[in-house]
């Protein structure tokens, strides 16, 4: 069972949030007996103890791979805002199911890493990455309403899409995490920007846009668990599980997947709303495995950490530097995300309110 998102209650439905301000979730996981099981999180796993070709080949090459397959699956969305971690959520799959993730898209950066899934959407994934483009105006996911004021199913090649999963994050470090994707063309999808080739005013015009397009896409998820993705049997394709007439749509906070204390139970959250075949479920040695393994494969959480002597760029400095450049950018954010923001859990930048008082002394005393 995974999370049922209906019309206009996506907040409700959020795992992972803050407190105890959320729904609770009980996926039910079919556990199998293909390792040992281990108590506790990650703390006691090491890439060599749990997978030791993989570890092998991660430590000389960098890059890692899922070889596997599946078939007669309806492979869910994997549907986020870019900068809110569907890279770590692809490589936290592939490492537990060994089964490949696909995309609507193909990032040759993500195919150098390892995802040999990318461009891939078929019945051959365990999900399909799709996600609005930030500096982009076409979205590659669209919602075709139909004359009978309900929405067709989505589809790409053949591909009938049941369920999406949403993982969502605050939006100023998404903003902050995608800012430096965009500016690291020839990086991983986990590199860091320095701080000498960093653009304040660059930095501060595109922060609108992405708060205009992560408050849009929430708006979506919404629109989504509206619609009713098999109206009619014939559309159907024969996949020898049984399928939802209403569209599934589940969401987690990206900070459950990495804080140590919440991560192990959201992700297997999240396998239970996959509805994978028993014989792709994960046991629990094997999600800490894929914990343990993508903690290598990437730095993905520790993007945003300064190396000591200012070299790479840090999200104070990034925040900082664009409200001096653009009184007000901060606050016209925080503005535009609010509503959604406030909802899952999330606040202001910590800094926005002293950011401010600064900007408006300093244009006081000069006037």
């Amino acid at each position: 069972n995974g999370v049922t998102v209906k019309p206009g209650a996506i907040v409700r439905a959020v795992v992972g949030g803050a407190g105890g301000a959320w729904m609770p979730l009980l996926a039910q996981v079919t556990l199998l007996a293909l390792l040992a099981q281990v108590v506790g999180d990650t703390a006691s796993v090491t890439p060599e103890s749990c997978a030791p070709k993989r570890a092998h080949f991660l430590r000389r090459r960098g890059r890692y791979r899922a070889d596997g397959g599946v078939r007669r699956y309806a492979p869910p969305l994997l549907w986020t805002v870019p900068g809110s971690g569907n890279t770590m959520m692809r490589q936290l799959l592939e490492f537990a199911t060994l089964v490949r993730t696909g995309s609507v898209q193909h990032d040759s950066r993500l195919i150098a890493s390892g995802l040999l899934g990318e461009g891939r959407v078929n019945h051959d994934v365990v999900v399909v990455k799709v996600h609005r483009t930030a500096f982009s105006p076409e979205p590659p996911v669209h919602l075709q309403k139909n004359k009978r004021a309900g929405v067709e199913p989505m589809a790409w090649k053949g591909l009938a899409v049941t369920a999406a999963i949403a993982i969502v994050r605050d939006p100023f470090n998404a903003y902050f995490a995608q800012y430096q994707l965009k500016h690291t063309a020839f990086g991983s999808h986990a590199s860091r920007l320095e701080t000498a080739k960093f653009q304040p005013a660059d930095f501060a015009k595109d922060a609108l846009r992405f708060a205009q397009l992560w408050n849009r896409t929430l708006f979506e998820y919404d629109d989504f668990s509206r619609m009713r993705c098999f109206d009619r049997v014939r559309r159907v394709p024969d996949l020898g599980q049984q399928l939802d007439d209403n569209c599934r749509l589940g969401v987690w906070r990206f900070e459950a997947l990495t804080n140590k204390a919440e991560r192990m139970r959201t992700f297997t959250q999240i396998v239970g709303f996959l509805k994978l075949p028993p014989e792709l479920v994960p046991n629990r040695a094997q999600v800490q495995c894929a914990f343990t393994l993508t903690d290598v494969a990437g730095d993905k959480i520790r993007r945003s950490h300064d190396d000591g002597n200012g070299r790479y760029l840090t999200r104070e400095v990034a925040f900082s530097s664009a409200e001096r450049a653009r009184p007000g950018v901060l606050c016209a954010f925080w503005a535009i995300v609010r509503e959604h923001a406030v909802r899952l859990g999330y606040a202001p930048y910590k800094n926005m309110t002293h950011s401010l008082r600064r900007a408006a002394g300093s244009r006081h005393n000069s006037g």
